[in-house]
C-alpha cells in the first residue's frame, strides 16, 4: 500500500509541476498558483513517506511516478484551456523599424528611405554572406 501512495505522490507533484511550467510560460496566471497547493500537498505527503523504511518496490513506484506525471500534464494542459475557453496567449515578436538613413559623402548628403534602406542593407548583407541586424540596443 506504501508503494501506491508513493506512485500517486509523485505523480501529483510532477503532474502539478508539469502545469504550472505551462501555466507559468502561458501567461496563466491564477492557475500557475493553483498548482503550487498540489505540489506543497503532494511534497507532504512523500515528506512523511519516505524516511521510514522503503523497499525496492516502494522505490520504483516512486521513480515511476515522475513520467507518468510529466506525460498525463502534457496531455492534460490543452484540454484544461480548451474546457475554460481560455485565450492562448503568445508573446508578441519585436519588430524592427528602420528610420530614414542619411549618408555623408564630402559635403553632398543622400537620405533613403526606410524601404530603400532595407534593401541597401540586404544588398551589403548579400554581399558580406552575413546577416545585418541594426543595432536595436542603443535607444
Amino acid at each position: 500500500m506504501k508503494f501506491f501512495i508513493l506512485f500517486m505522490a509523485t505523480f501529483w507533484v510532477v503532474l502539478a509541476l508539469g502545469l504550472q511550467s505551462l501555466n507559468v510560460n502561458g501567461g496563466y496566471r491564477l492557475l500557475a498558483c493553483l498548482t503550487s497547493f498540489v505540489i506543497g500537498g503532494s511534497n507532504l505527503v512523500i515528506l512523511k513517506i519516505i524516511p521510514g523504511p522503503t523497499e525496492f518496490i516502494d522505490c520504483a513506484a516512486y521513480l515511476a511516478g515522475g513520467p507518468v506525471g510529466i506525460l498525463t500534464a502534457m496531455w492534460l494542459h490543452p484540454r484544461i484551456l480548451s474546457f475554460m475557453k481560455a485565450p492562448k496567449r503568445h508573446k508578441e515578436k519585436a519588430s524592427i523599424q528602420l528610420a530614414p538613413v542619411r549618408i555623408l559623402i564630402g559635403d553632398k548628403a543622400i537620405t533613403l528611405d526606410p524601404a530603400t534602406s532595407q534593401a541597401l542593407l540586404a544588398q551589403i548583407a548579400d554581399a558580406l554572406n552575413k546577416p545585418i541586424m541594426p543595432d536595436t540596443d542603443n535607444r
